[in-house]
């Protein structure tokens, strides 16, 4: 399979088939996605099924998307989705609480944190990422924490540019006030 390489992006040529460029996205985004899915539901089986019953479903319309990018993209608004979807169905609601996320996500990006900080104000993030909004703290933890872009964060959200710069900017002078920093 030739693939065209521009710095992180890996393009597969459309000359290939829908069945070759999906296997790509799986190759390519099952990982992340998981990591997506396991912070906003805490049942293993759980994540398992919404990230299958997304990639079916990008799988099923795999013949539209013409780049990577785009399959992504849709890739997580189709999970977001799954999400809801699987919560309606549950009766309860959609959001963990943020402290059972916290101690539950095997995330590498969070030994350094823990490294560089002390307990107590890991604490008091915790309660503050905690007391905000779904949209705020969904807003900050893509940003800073999966390390999206606001283009993807207003994509994911269903938001534009502009608004989810200003949601984003708005929960960290939260979070600055609500941590007295």
């Amino acid at each position: 399979m030739s693939q065209n390489v521009d710095s992180n992006v890996v393009l597969v040529d459309m000359q290939h088939s829908p069945d070759e460029r999906f296997s790509h996205w799986w190759d390519m985004y099952s990982p992340e996605l998981i990591r997506y899915v396991v912070w906003r539901v805490l049942d293993k089986t759980k994540v398992d099924d919404i990230v299958a019953e997304s990639f079916y479903r990008l799988y099923l319309s795999r013949d539209q998307y013409n780049n990577d990018e785009h399959a992504k993209r849709s890739l997580y608004v189709i999970a977001r989705n799954c999400i809801i979807d699987n919560s309606r169905k549950e009766k309860r609601s959609v959001l963990i609480t943020f402290t059972d996320w916290w101690d539950s996500v095997p995330d590498t990006s969070r030994d350094t944190f823990d490294e560089i900080s002390n307990r107590e104000i890991d604490s008091e993030i915790q309660r503050a990422l905690g007391a905000m909004n779904q949209t705020e703290r969904e807003s900050v933890l893509l940003k800073y924490h999966e390390g999206k872009s606001y283009s993807e964060i207003a994509f994911m959200l269903g938001k534009s540019e502009p608004a989810v710069r200003k949601l984003t900017s708005r929960a960290i002078a939260k979070l600055r006030t609500m941590i007295h920093v």
